[in-house]
């Protein structure tokens, strides 16, 4: 672009501003109009919404999430303060509770991430630019899965981590090491990646002398001594279960080399510019301290983040910081060159262009979860139904541990499965709405549902929205026994659904 004539790159430069402001202005209003449409519904958007609303639900009710394992509850294995968070914000606003909540606290970090980025580079581009950088976090949106508002820890944990680094990088003297430690702290205790993170970073700054080695242990020493103050202020520090949860158990986790090249392509699709960005440096920048520290922090993350992506059960919401320590690497980047900056920015901006028609529930997706609900609850005796547990506590039916909380344990606590395969088999329930076929195959209890349970009815699964959701039942399959004792009761099941699987 630079060698174009004069005229040409005017052109070029202007048409990419006005790109990316129109394109900024759409993802902002895009973000808000799907978070608002997707908050207050209360049925699972995603695979484990409804396990995580069962961790608040025990704070709710005044009870450690961290206890021992069982059929009807086990956590998922993440640190406590996203839950605690959400528990704040319930008790402050009563008319919020469950999933609404959660979301609400996913979607409001994610906000405040983009602000954070827009308020770091406040002064240093034009100000639409500034805005347009921040906006790649919520044009992010649709890339990742729709992953920014759902029930999950990621969003805290990204707004953490991204302050934590910022106010490292961008702050002087002990004052700031101290606030940075804090929240990497806080960050360490949303999600376990921030360990490894904080910790390399730290070191690699001290050993390329990007800053004083005093600020690098104080910023790492406060955040080892806020983990421990954190638990204890929460009254989990002597919780062996807590240990067991967020270490012991994600450590048994296998790692899968064919995750690499699926995250070598997915980053090279998702985020090209922000990458490119961080290609070899000229000499007449080499020594911008911002530019040099911003960049190491992206490669750093994305290598850690590349890392633990191998691990079975690892997804596209590993790779969520990299978007806003991208927009601030982009903009160290190319300070001095605004033009290319503009360039850039639409570029990385377009890449992001995404439909977010599937990501708002429409009436189709609510009379569904409804409909679902009824008939779990005419269902006379308990039901199987781990992958979505939340629909069996709205529908008033016995609870049940999410079953990917409970197949983390597989090799820990076999006997759970075990337990689960032999409440199956001796008809403990009366109907089962197990995953599709291509998900059932791989459980444990797949055949045994096969073997003693029958197909008695097809359940309606909604729009797009419902995917994830009601997407992960295969149908109502009933016991074996009791659709020959009771056939009447099988066939009225077969009339409400409408059609037959």
């Amino acid at each position: 672009m630079l060698n174009l004539p004069a005229p040409i790159r005017t052109r070029v430069v202007a048409l990419a501003g006005a790109v990316s402001v129109a394109a900024a202005v759409w993802f902002t209003i895009t973000f808000v109009v799907c978070v608002a449409g997707r908050a207050i519904f209360p049925f699972d958007l995603a695979w484990m919404e409804s396990g995580m609303e069962a961790m608040v639900a025990r704070l709710r009710g005044g009870e450690s999430m961290y206890i021992e394992p069982s059929l009807t509850y086990v956590p998922f294995l993440y640190p406590p303060l996203y839950f605690v968070v959400v528990h704040a914000v319930e008790r402050a606003v009563p008319g919020l509770l469950g999933l609404p909540a959660l979301r609400s606290v996913s979607a409001a970090a994610t906000v405040a991430t983009a602000l954070l980025v827009a308020r770091l580079l406040r002064g240093r581009v034009a100000a639409g630019m500034s805005w347009a950088l921040a906006a790649l976090v919520l044009a992010s949106y649709g890339r990742f899965g729709f992953w920014h508002d759902m029930a999950r820890v990621d969003s805290l944990f990204v707004l953490l981590l991204v302050a934590a680094l910022a106010t490292f990088v961008e702050g002087r003297g002990r004052g700031s090491a101290v606030a940075a430690g804090v929240l990497g702290g806080l960050a360490i205790l949303t999600k376990q990646p921030a360990i490894p993170i904080i910790l390399l970073i730290g070191v690699w700054w001290r050993l390329r002398r990007r800053t004083s080695g005093g600020r690098v242990v104080l910023f790492l020493g406060v955040a080892a001594v806020t983990v421990p103050a954190g638990l204890a202020a929460l009254g989990e520090l002597r919780n062996p279960w807590l240990l067991f949860y967020v270490w012991t158990v994600p450590s048994t986790h296998q790692l899968e080399a064919v995750h690499l090249a699926w995250s070598l392509r997915f980053l090279a699709a998702a985020l090209p510019v922000l990458f490119a960005a961080c290609l070899p440096l000229r000499a007449s920048a080499a020594s911008d301290g911002a530019e040099v520290a911003w960049r190491d922090a992206f490669l750093i993350t994305a290598a850690v983040m590349i890392g633990l992506r191998l691990k079975v059960g690892a997804a596209t919401n590993f790779f969520l910081p990299l978007v806003p320590l991208g927009a601030l690497t982009l903009a160290a980047r190319f300070r001095r060159a605004p033009a290319a900056l503009t360039v850039a920015t639409a570029a990385q901006l377009l890449v992001l262009f995404y439909d977010p028609r599937p990501a708002v529930p429409t009436s189709r997706d609510w009379s569904a979860a409804f409909e679902f609900v009824r008939i779990i609850r005419e269902i006379k005796g308990p039901v199987f139904l781990p992958q979505l547990p939340g629909y069996l506590r709205a529908a008033g039916k016995p609870p049940l541990a999410q079953i990917t909380a409970l197949t983390d344990l597989d090799r820990l606590r076999p006997d759970l499965l075990a337990e689960l395969e032999r409440r199956l088999s001796r008809g403990d329930y009366a109907a089962a709405a197990p995953e599709p076929d291509s998900a059932v195959n791989r459980a444990p209890f797949a055949e045994t549902i096969r073997r003693h349970y029958r197909p008695a009815m097809a359940v309606a699964v909604g729009g797009p929205a419902s995917r994830d959701g009601l997407g992960r039942v295969a149908g109502i399959y009933v016991r074996s026994s009791v659709a020959r004792a009771d056939a009447g009761r099988v066939t009225l099941l077969c009339a409400t659904a409408g059609s037959g699987p």
